[in-house]
């Protein structure tokens, strides 16, 4: 429980920087919009984890961290996703 209280206040942390909530909702909406050639659209396991990548260090989060964030936000319908991770 601690990992997965570390991770949330670090996110909390970095969205209070944005302003009130309103704000932190428009930035966590810019961040998620691709604005690269080549877009990463989130499908499953591996592009959320790309995804995540492009501003991971800006939260302060370790890989470790991504990692439990990313399978402990699973929906367990589209648990057939991580079929991409073993190809």
């Amino acid at each position: 429980m601690d990992d997965i209280e570390t991770i949330f206040n670090k996110i909390l942390a970095w969205k209070k920087k944005y302003g009130n909530l309103d704000e932190q909702e428009k930035m966590v909406a810019r961040k998620l919009r691709n604005k690269h050639e080549n877009p990463i659209h989130i499908h499953n396991v591996k592009t959320l984890g790309e995804k995540i990548a492009e501003f991971q260090n800006e939260i302060g989060l370790t890989n470790d961290e991504v990692t439990i964030l990313i399978f402990t936000s699973l929906d367990l319908d589209w648990m057939t996703n991580l079929l991409v991770l073993a190809g």
